[in-house]
């Protein structure tokens, strides 16, 4: 796996190596959630306020587009005002189909659901907020790494 803290099957999965350069670490779930915390109570949502952070963190093209104002696919140009730029990348799946690029980018955290789960942030196309969800961690998703 890409990003993988299970020290018991690390070398296996991943060679051992880390996919963060020295002094930078894939972020945890906690330290997704400081981010978006961050940006939720620093008027990042849509209009000003609230949870709709997903169009301040999205780049501003790429994405599928969509009609309702706030979503990420409505007035691109508009989008990115955190500076995070989200690309809308897609994902590999467990099988090795690439899929959903131009509608979703997903970016793994280091927080493990289980052994073969991992808890992820996910933006869409269609949607005003940040969603947080667990895939198998077979799945290619995108990775951010921060500084230690």
């Amino acid at each position: 796996y890409a990003v993988d803290n299970n020290s018991a099957i690390k070398v296996a999965s991943n060679g051992g190596k880390n996919v963060c350069p020295t002094s930078w670490h894939i972020p945890s779930s906690a330290e997704w959630t400081t981010f978006t915390d961050y940006l939720i109570n620093d008027g990042y949502g849509y209009g000003g306020s609230g949870n709709s952070i997903a169009k301040s963190m999205a780049n501003t093209s790429g994405w599928t587009t969509f009609a309702t104002a706030g979503y990420v696919g409505n007035d691109q140009a508009s989008n990115n005002s955190s500076g995070f730029t989200a690309l809308p990348s897609g994902y590999r799946s467990n099988y090795g189909i690439f899929s959903d690029i131009g509608y979703y980018g997903s970016w793994w955290s280091s927080t493990e659901g289980s052994a073969t789960f991992a808890n992820n942030r996910i933006i869409w196309f269609n949607l005003p907020v940040v969603n947080s969800t667990v895939y198998k961690q077979q799945f290619g998703f995108s990775v951010r790494c921060i500084k230690d």
